[in-house]
């Protein structure tokens, strides 16, 4: 795998969700937990891909 560097461009592909509740009453709710911690989404990566090219300002 090629290391990340600054001016690298990447490609992602991947689905946002949104967290799923809890399952069982009276466990912990991760999904209040991240929305506490004002994460919204979860986004499940499915292919990526590294383009080695500078990005140009």
């Amino acid at each position: 795998m090629q290391q990340l560097k600054v001016g690298l461009t990447c490609q992602f592909s991947g689905e946002i969700e949104s967290p799923s509740p809890f399952r069982v009453p009276s466990l912990f709710d991760y999904k209040q937990y991240l929305y506490h911690k004002k994460i919204h989404w979860l986004y499940t990566l499915l292919m990526n891909r590294y383009v080695n090219r500078k990005i140009s300002h």
